[in-house]
């Protein structure tokens, strides 16, 4: 792991190092529904607050019956936690494999989790051209019985997904040899055709298969923490049985039923993010001191032309109260990328009138 662990999203800290307040920071480094939390989810916490008198749930009964009928999938097959990074830590303490596969770069928490449970991390680079490419040969002639590969799909810092054609078969075939795979869906139903490239059926049949997904960024919860994971149901059971049920709080399993239930956050959010995306591409993707990669999500990955230009525009954001998120942290990428979320209209047009003479300037500095 480069350095210390970094994530987005770090508004206290900020407020603390800026002197400035929560309502003074645009935050662009988390990658968050701007337009969340659904008001049923608003409702439902609500009326929940007389629940945090008494210990939560902790077999998480109707959130999970809730996530079922979404998901099609029964409701032995689920794993509640306090987010996605909880649940994934839950499957490797308890699967126990031999070596963690972590492809690069890649969202810090898979190493740390390794790290914690002192199981080997064997990293892989990802190539990209210009979109970061699965290395599925490599991983098929290294990868042995025991061993866990990591597939985070959309890819986190890139926003890029792997069409689920495109692997699916032969991921299957590892876990008939054997081998395990724990595959990060946490960007996943942002996309219009989520409900065809979830991976969540052959989870609930497939003893080596785990598929992890989260509510924070979807519904814009991350201060509830929810996340959970569907597999097969003899798997779940084990960890259900052994892990400390009450670390999913009353609240967050109300938001989360709630949030699930609302069958018009899907529309709003196409529509939203569809309008976003095609403003993102006449003006970011268009501007040629940089290059964005190609996305597919809710962020979209920046390569200015050097680290000291990703570091000026990562500062001279900063100091306007647009805080977006610099890669530094992450294995094989440096300052010179950025990973920025998309936000409602008007605050991103406001983030752009604010780059765009930065990125001019750095058109200049260059000729």
């Amino acid at each position: 792991m480069n350095g210390p662990m970094v994530h987005g999203g770090r508004v206290h800290r900020w407020c603390a190092e800026d002197h400035r307040g929560p309502a003074d920071i645009l935050d662009f480094s988390a990658n968050l529904h701007p337009l969340g939390p659904p008001m049923e989810v608003w409702r439902a916490l609500e009326a929940a607050l007389p629940l945090i008198r008494h210990y939560p749930d902790d077999t998480q009964q109707h959130v999970k019956q809730v996530l079922a009928e979404y998901y099609d999938v029964e409701p032995d097959t689920l794993v509640c936690g306090n987010g996605a990074t909880e649940v994934m830590e839950l499957i490797v303490r308890t699967i126990r494999p031999t070596r963690i596969w972590v492809l690069e770069p890649a969202f810090a928490e898979y190493e740390a989790i390794a790290q914690r449970m002192r199981i080997p991390v064997q990293s892989l680079p990802l190539s990209s051209t210009p979109q970061y490419n699965l290395p599925l040969a490599e991983l098929d002639g290294q990868v042995r019985a025991g061993e866990l590969v990591v597939l985070n799909t959309p890819h986190n810092p890139s926003g890029w997904h792997w069409p689920k054609a495109t692997w699916f078969t032969a991921v299957k075939q590892w876990t008939q040899a054997g081998r395990y795979v724990l595959i990060d869906e946490s960007f996943l139903d942002f996309l219009p055709d989520a409900a065809l490239e979830t991976t969540v059926r052959e989870a609930t049949v497939n003893p080596h298969w785990f598929t992890v997904k989260s509510a924070t960024k979807l519904f814009a919860i991350p201060g509830l923490r929810f996340g959970f994971a569907i597999m097969h149901p003899t798997w779940a059971d084990r960890i259900n049985t052994l892990r400390d049920g009450w670390s999913v709080n009353s609240l967050a399993q109300a938001a989360a039923a709630a949030a699930y239930r609302t069958a018009h956050w899907m529309h709003r959010t196409q529509t939203w993010l569809s309008a976003e995306q095609a403003y993102i591409r006449d003006t970011w993707q268009r501007h040629p001191a940089i290059r964005v990669h190609p996305f597919s999500v809710n962020f979209f990955l920046v390569k200015c032309p050097a680290e000291s230009a990703g570091q000026q525009l990562t500062t001279s954001l900063r100091q306007a109260g647009l805080y977006v998120r610099s890669c530094a942290s992450f294995p094989t990428l440096d300052s010179s990328y950025l990973r920025i979320a998309i936000r409602s209209h008007e605050e991103n047009v406001r983030l752009w009138e604010t780059a765009a003479p930065m990125l001019e300037a750095l058109i200049d500095d260059r000729s």
